[in-house]
């Protein structure tokens, strides 16, 4: 493009204090009415257009609506992606894409309905900073896009099936109220797929749902209340893999009563939260046959944490696997209670394995041991993992009555270095095999133990 057709699309303005230039694009604006006009069409592309939108607008053809430096603006409208029934959501995808949207408004400003939907390449900003910018009950793809200042950005309803997104960015103002990236409520058959993306000040909830696919993956979450919450949730799988976080104010990863086939948090980093991870019953479990299996959590690295870096709660089963658990408050608070009554697990005892793992410089505890339960003993497994410069590398309590069933911590071929070591407790089984304790204090141990150097 040569100069002169760039001087005949924008209007040059000279900045008085320095000789530099700005480009400011002209747009001819477009209202409600001449928009409507359009949409006889299934294409239709714009270009250096500002479109208001100030009142409904119902789309019920496959609408494929590109911009060229073109604004849409909604100022007390929306837009309505309507199918005539179900069979529409079969149907080829409608898209928006290459817009700037702008909001002014604080109702909805896309409603997808029996439709599928993909938002692609636009940059998005809500200049009310509250509301909702979009509710779906189908499908909704978002790529390559910028959205900022909504109260909930993505609003599911009860026949939402799938939310994709991808290579986005979601910003909100961390001095206002903590917002929701998606909010998904009772569903069945949902998939959510996260991954690429900067989510900032907005939370991932998900409750009450069933057959639920939860995939999130390669993000950066930051400054967040909570940034993932999964709470009454059934069957199919969570994966959380790869992920950033930074400055959750009460928990990077929370979830509570979740029962699915496959859960993994794997090769997570998290540091400066209240608390990283926390469990509390939850199970993984073949549901063929009925039988648990451990849930896996591998390859974290949980740092700086203002509280506790993971919480376990009523996990039956458990493997924790090349984790590094450093500079906490306390590096891992595992609480069984008696509220899981024998009737609701088939699997005795509890089992919580610990391997591979580096656990230091934990200002109270390394690993906290409390348990109240009379029905089931507990068997914790710690091998290869080394302990150092904790303020107490490992506690444990019992509160059963003294001839329970009292639980059983086996630590094999594993490194004790520099920690305030202090267990008085006798009412547990501890056998310490091949393993080094060195320059430790306090080192009271009850135990039964066998090919132990202390020095």
């Amino acid at each position: 493009m040569n100069e002169n057709s760039i001087l005949q699309d924008y209007r040059r303005e000279s900045l008085s204090s320095t000789n530099q230039t700005v480009d400011t694009p002209t747009y001819e604006e477009m209202d409600w009415a001449a928009f409507q006009q359009l949409l006889i069409q299934e294409r239709i592309e714009v270009k250096r257009k500002k479109i208001i939108i100030d009142k409904e607008v119902i789309i019920s053809q496959v609408l494929k609506l590109s911009g060229i430096m073109s604004v849409i603006q909604f100022k007390g409208g929306n837009l309505i992606f309507q199918g005539s029934t179900m069979d529409s959501i079969f149907d080829e995808e409608c898209s928006i894409q290459g817009f700037q949207i702008e909001v002014y408004q604080t109702t909805p400003c896309i409603r997808v309905h029996y439709r599928n939907l993909m938002i692609m390449a636009c940059n998005i900003e809500n200049f009310q900073n509250q509301g909702i910018f979009i509710k779906f009950d189908n499908s909704l793809t978002i790529n390559d896009t910028t959205m900022k200042g909504f109260q909930v950005y993505i609003g599911c309803e009860s026949n939402g099936t799938i939310l994709s997104i991808n290579h986005s960015i979601i910003k909100s103002d961390c001095q206002q109220q903590q917002s929701v990236l998606i909010h998904a409520d009772n569903l069945r058959e949902f998939k959510m797929d996260i991954k690429n993306s900067i989510i900032e000040g907005s939370s991932v909830i998900i409750t009450n749902s069933n057959n639920v696919e939860i995939r999130i993956k390669d993000n950066e979450f930051k400054n967040q209340q909570i940034s993932i919450s999964i709470e009454n949730v059934q069957n199919k799988l969570i994966l959380i893999d790869k992920n950033i976080f930074y400055l959750s104010l009460d928990y990077a990863i929370k979830m509570n009563n979740v029962e699915v086939d496959k859960l993994q948090l794997f090769k997570n980093t998290i540091t400066k939260c209240r608390i990283g991870i926390f469990l509390q019953n939850v199970v993984e479990i073949c549901q063929l046959i009925q039988n648990i299996k451990p849930i896996s959590i591998k390859q974290n690295v949980l740092t700086s944490m203002e509280q506790t870096a993971i919480i376990i709660r009523e996990v039956i089963c458990m493997e924790i696997d090349e984790i590094n658990i450093q500079d906490n408050t306390i590096g891992m608070d595992i609480d069984i209670s008696t509220s899981k009554i024998p009737e609701q697990n088939n699997i005795n005892p509890f089992i919580i394995t610990i391997k591979n793992s580096t656990i230091g410089s934990n200002h109270i505890h390394g690993i906290f041991l409390n348990s109240n339960l009379q029905y089931h003993p507990i068997n914790l497994q710690i091998s290869k993992t080394a302990f150092f410069s904790n303020c107490n590398a490992l506690n444990l309590s019992h509160q059963g009555e003294s001839n329970d069933k009292r639980f059983k911590i086996n630590i094999n071929s594993c490194q004790f270095q520099d920690n305030h070591f202090s267990n008085s407790n006798s009412n547990y089984e501890l056998n310490i095999i091949n393993t080094n304790i060195v320059h430790n204090k306090q080192l009271i141990i009850k135990s039964r133990s066998k090919n132990c150097q202390i020095m």
